[in-house]
């Protein structure tokens, strides 16, 4: 007996979702399948897509620092938007606060949602003098406010900004500069003022003495803390020969210039004003009958806020 295999023709429309292995004789052509792997890839046909949430939900969901986390329902390209925000170091800066005298509450520009703030104590004055016959007299130069630096979530906190101090009248001390605070009772930032400078008066030692400058202010409380710079050191060599110490510099301002008495046994000099925010002013000079003479002012402090969306 010969068994004869029919003619079934070519076939058009074969369900192949579970065939296994080949068949001879048959033409390869269009398999039409619908897969639903585990929900993360579906595919139409001979197209296979990828899902949003799949990448955005296994790979990159919870990365947060501070441009914002990321979410599954996070397009692509917004994941990448807030990852690029996080390694900037802190996202798109929004706006700049500043401070430059007085105390307040500051409140964060709509859409902050971080603030790096950097702050300077007052500058201390330079301080006066007194000289009489034979005798001369120099103010001790004022030290710089201490510098801080906060970075943190922005919040409506209160500040102060540190005062200049004065410049020292003839034969007086100059005043300290003021603290700067930033936060309840400087929680966050509490920046020393520079020290007012002394006086030496009516030195009878005229073949030379020295003044060291007053010290700089302390930082108490700072995620970065600087102390403040001390002025620096005069020093009169003689009757006619005389020099006092320049007020302390700080990152936001320059100390008082250094008042000098040179080839003239009888004169005195005011010290010199600090600049910019926290510096201290610069010692008088008194050299002989010439009498009296006021040292230089510091300057107050600052607070510099700059907030991140």
């Amino acid at each position: 007996m010969i068994l004869t295999t029919p003619d079934l023709g070519t076939p058009s429309a074969l369900d192949a979702t579970n065939a296994i292995g080949t068949a001879a004789g048959l033409t390869a052509g269009t398999v039409t399948t619908n897969a639903d792997l585990t929900g993360d890839v579906t595919s139409a046909g001979n197209a296979t897509t990828l899902t949003n949430s799949a990448v955005t939900g296994q790979a990159l969901t919870g990365y947060s620092i501070s441009s914002g986390t990321v979410l599954a329902t996070d397009s692509i390209l917004q994941a990448i938007e807030k990852i690029a925000g996080n390694t900037g170091g802190g996202g798109t800066v929004l706006s700049v606060q500043i401070f430059t005298s007085g105390a307040g509450t500051y409140t964060p520009t709509s859409g902050a949602n971080w603030i790096w703030v950097r702050a300077v104590g007052g500058g201390g004055g330079g301080g006066g003098c007194t000289s009489g016959t034979a005798s001369g007299g120099m103010g001790q130069s004022g030290g710089s406010g201490a510098y801080g630096e906060y970075w943190g979530a922005a919040a409506t906190l209160s500040y102060a900004v540190g005062a200049a101090g004065s410049a020292g009248t003839a034969g007086n001390t100059g005043g300290t500069g003021g603290a700067t605070t930033f936060g309840t009772a400087g929680a966050q930032l509490n920046l020393g003022g520079g020290v007012g400078g002394t006086a030496t008066n009516s030195s009878s030692t005229f073949t030379g003495f020295s003044v060291v400058g007053a010290a700089g202010g302390a930082a108490t409380t700072a995620d970065l803390g600087i102390a403040g710079a001390p002025g620096r050191s005069g020093v009169m060599f003689q009757a006619s020969v005389a020099f006092s110490g320049a007020g302390g510099d700080c990152a936001f301002g320059s100390g008082g210039s250094s008042s000098t008495v040179f080839g003239n046994s009888a004169a005195s000099v005011a010290g010199t004003d600090g600049s910019g925010y926290g510096s201290g002013g610069s010692g008088g000079i008194c050299v002989s009958t010439a009498g009296s003479a006021a040292g230089g002012a510091g300057t107050s402090g600052v607070i510099i806020i700059t907030e991140y969306a």
